[in-house]
C-alpha cells in the first residue's frame, strides 16, 4: 500500500491506565475489556510488540496490516509520543 492509503498518519496514542504494569497478561486482558467496552471507539487494528527471552515478536489483529504498514504505524506512534512529551 502507498503512504496514507487508509492509514491515519497521526494516531491517537494513549497510555494504558496504571494498575500493575508488571502483570502483562492482566494488563492485556484489561485492554481487551476496554476495547470491548468501546473506550477507544471503533478499533480498526492492534499491533503488539512483545520483547521475550527468545527475541521480539510482532502480533497484529484487526484490519489487514502488512509488515510495512505496521512499521509505519509504529513510527507514527513514536512521533506522536515524542511530540506529546515536548508539549507537557
Amino acid at each position: 500500500m502507498g503512504i496514507g492509503m487508509g492509514l491515519k498518519l497521526v494516531p491517537n496514542v494513549e497510555s494504558l491506565p496504571v494498575n500493575n504494569l508488571m502483570d502483562i497478561a492482566g494488563m492485556a486482558r484489561k485492554f481487551a475489556d476496554d476495547v470491548e467496552a468501546g473506550r477507544y471507539g471503533e478499533v480498526e487494528r492492534v499491533i503488539v510488540i512483545a520483547d521475550c527471552g527468545d527475541g521480539m515478536h510482532q502480533f497484529g489483529w484487526g484490519e489487514s496490516v502488512s509488515m510495512y504498514e505496521a512499521l509505519g504505524i509504529l513510527e507514527a506512534a513514536k512521533i506522536v509520543s515524542y511530540q506529546s512529551n515536548f508539549e507537557e
